[in-house]
């Protein structure tokens, strides 16, 4: 029998003035440093946070499987958890900053963060690790099947700050929402209406492509062989660290070319580089180049930038340059900033070999799942509705070849039904409505999952559905005849699916000034961004004319509001629109928008836009004789059954001993791959640095184009683009 010490019960008292506590009428609760729990298992559990933030929210599931919440952080701040007993490990659902839904991977509103040292926990399948604000390290034992990782490296500034000593109080990704316009120094870039336009030195990725964002600007960081910027760093109008140049690259300057290299598509180079020509503009990193960074964003205490989106930098190696404008966020995603750029060299600066490459270390010792097929990442897909048909029609977005059709039948023919992708409580489904009904099936599989009836949003101005758009955790359904502009509404996909009607969110958005919804409507993976496409009067001169264009809002306190718009200009058939044949069907290939506008020869023809500057970046034809109403975003149902790592920014290193069906895309410079052993897996990284693996079977490590060539087992494309931000189907 356990005896249990009496404790003495007394009254609260007051022993003087100084000790007195006055409430407030909202009392602040102290931040919760310490988690404790005990598993099923018998492990006695330990979480521990050191630095700023707190653990509030962290809970522990019925089976077992630790809930980690962490808010306020900063890029100091480590949680490390500690497993005494039982089998001395523990199983983790879940990490993520609750500021946002855990499948919002656009890092916005989030707080970054230094460590996460959680060696002796299992991630279990269907987990999910959100850290997309900006993470330094991550380490966990294991991985399981349909589990993932979405993370983005820390700004390079604010490390570098850290490493300085400088406090850095502004630890939130943001988005842009205001537009500046600055010109100064030598080689200025003036920013106008979200992008960039001018003859001066854009200092990120080595030229032309980026516009600066909230509160300044990270440099890129130069790697050896390659053209980048050498590591010159900027914020606010501070540099915070200036590399000695000394590498003169053949090609130019810091990443402009003379020439378009690899990776050119109508002109543009993706990441960290542009031909000679416009840049893409607005907020996108150009590649070929090749330069490699964060793309970060950030704001240091004392060194205010021009409002917002603004930084100002003392001259660097005889350049000189200012810049304004609103487009980039902390958390390596790219706002809404539309415009173009160009860039030339100045004075000769000669830029640097650059740095060792900065970003986040991932360790997770085993990976644990099954790949459906080999290589793990095909082409995407993409949902088109057949009017002619009634039928949903998958596409690869890359063959144009259909893969699947759902027929609907008890669906009435419609020349204006929405099609969308959308998560129905973490799983993928795609959605097609009219009028005032919307069916969903399984995105993967096309099995039909429900539908409801959104006759309850008439009294927020929805009275015939002719768009349906989602981002990556909210949708939204759009009349583009009601209110005279259009009408947008976000509702709560899960709960109308399981009510049998749409629930609302928030009031409903009507475009200001003279933007006219056409019911096209899409959204893109990583950003919070919704795509309206329309027409408005975008030329001064013949304001009684209209083009065709595509406004951004972001949804902010509760309602959408317009970020920026900007004109189609190209091809020349969508510029001027014909009213009668505004094309209407508009979805998302990765992080491109897809406009499609009509059939030719037989299939439809769709044109690929920079979802940042709306610079027109290709072309692809879909399959299919019928005109395409609407289009979905694209996807990868192939992922399911794979453990995810999906990367934005610099990757300094993924480091494990046994890992089976693993995927690790990095959208940045992929430094390090180290595993003992890896099988059936696939490593994407732009580009890969090093490798040292020592058993491999049926692996599959492609890069864009590197020094070392096909060196460790590495296909290097030259032409490599981009793929995803990934996401689970979760079928």
């Amino acid at each position: 029998m356990i005896k249990r010490r009496k404790t003495r019960k007394t009254r609260p008292f007051v022993e003087g003035l100084e000790e007195r506590s006055l409430l407030s009428a909202a009392a602040v609760e102290p931040p919760v440093k310490v988690f404790a729990y005990r598993t099923p298992q018998g492990a006695h559990v330990t979480i521990r946070l050191f630095g700023a933030g707190t653990l509030a929210g962290t809970s522990v599931s019925p089976d077992g499987a630790l809930n980690l919440e962490y808010n306020d952080t900063a890029i100091d701040t480590a949680i490390v958890g500690r497993v005494q007993g039982g089998n001395g490990q523990a199983y983790l659902a879940s990490i993520h900053d609750p500021s946002i839904p855990i499948g919002d991977i656009s890092g916005v509103g989030t707080h970054y963060i230094g460590t996460i040292n959680l060696k002796n926990f299992n991630l279990i399948p269907g987990g999910d690790v959100n850290l997309t604000a900006g993470v330094g390290s991550l380490f966990l034992n294991s991985m399981a099947s349909n589990s993932q990782i979405h993370a983005s490296a820390l700004p390079v500034a604010l490390v570098e700050a850290a490493a300085e000593g400088v406090a850095v109080t502004s630890t939130t990704a943001t988005i842009a929402s205001t537009t500046t316009t600055t010109s100064a120094g030598s080689g200025a870039v003036t920013i106008g209406a979200g992008g960039a336009t001018g003859t001066g030195f854009n200092p990120v990725g080595g030229g032309a492509g980026t516009n600066a964002g909230v509160g300044g600007l990270s440099g890129f960081v130069g790697l050896p062989g390659f053209n980048g910027i050498g590591g010159t760093i900027s914020t606010g109008s501070t540099i915070l660290s200036t590399a000695t140049p000394t590498f003169q690259p053949a090609t130019g300057f810091g990443g402009v070319t003379t020439a378009a290299r690899a990776g050119s598509i109508g002109g543009t180079l993706p990441f960290g580089g542009v031909s000679s020509g416009p840049g893409a503009g607005g907020g996108t990193a150009a590649r070929g180049g090749v330069g490699v960074s964060t793309v970060n964003v950030v704001s240091i205490p004392g060194t205010p930038s021009a409002g917002f989106g603004g930084f100002n930098t003392p001259s660097v190696g005889n350049v000189s340059y200012v810049a304004t404008g609103a487009g980039i966020n902390p958390a390596g995603t790219v706002g809404p900033s539309f415009g173009t750029s160009s860039a030339t060299p100045v004075n000769g600066f000669k830029p640097a070999f650059g740095q060792e490459a900065m970003g986040v270390n991932i360790m997770v010792n085993h990976v644990n799942a099954q790949a459906q097929q080999f290589p793990a990442v095909g082409d995407p897909q993409i949902y088109g509705y057949d009017p002619t048909t009634n039928s949903l029609i998958r596409f690869d977005a890359l063959t144009g070849n259909s893969t699947m059709m759902i027929p609907l039948s008890g669906f009435i023919p419609s020349s204006t039904a929405g099609v969308s992708l959308g998560r129905d409580a973490g799983s993928l489904v795609v959605l097609v409505g009219d009028a005032t009904t919307i069916d969903a099936f399984n995105a993967s599989t096309g099995a039909f999952v429900g539908g409801f009836s959104t006759a309850d949003l008439a009294s927020k101005g929805i009275t015939s559905i002719d768009g349906l758009a989602s981002t990556d955790v909210n949708t939204y359904v759009i009349d583009s005849t009601s209110n005279t502009t259009g009408t947008v509404v976000q509702i709560d996909l899960t709960k109308s699916l399981a009510t049998g009607s749409a629930v609302a969110i928030g009031a409903p958005y009507s475009p200001k000034n003279h933007f006219f919804l056409s019911g096209a409507a899409t959204g893109v993976p990583a950003k919070p961004v919704l795509y309206l496409g329309g027409t408005a009067a975008f030329i001064s001169a013949t304001p009684d004319q209209v083009q065709n264009g595509v406004l951004a809002a972001t949804y902010q306190n509760g309602n959408l509001t317009e970020q920026t718009r900007g004109q189609l200009t190209q091809p020349a058939s969508v510029a001027a629109p014909n009213p009668t044949s505004i094309p209407r069907a508009l979805g998302s290939v990765e992080e491109n928008l897809a406009l499609d506008t009509g059939v030719q020869n037989g299939v439809n023809v769709v044109q690929l836009y920079s979802a940042t500057s709306l610079a027109h970046i290709g072309t692809i034809t879909l399959k299919d004789p019928n005109l395409l109403t609407d289009l979905s975003g694209s996807f990868h149902p192939e992922l399911a059954g794979t453990a995810l790592v999906d990367v934005q920014g610099n990757l300094r290193s993924f480091r494990s001993l046994k890992a089976n069906g693993l995927v690790v895309n990095d959208n940045g410079f992929l430094n390090l791959v180290q595993i003992n052993s890896l099988a059936n897996s696939e490593v994407i990284g732009q580009p890969v640095g090093h490798t040292r693996i020592h058993m491999r079977n049926n692996v599959l490590i492609l890069s864009a184009d590197r020094v070392v060539g096909i060196r460790g087992g590495v296909f290097t494309v030259p032409n490599l683009l981009p793929v995803g931000p990934l996401t689970l189907p979760r079928d």
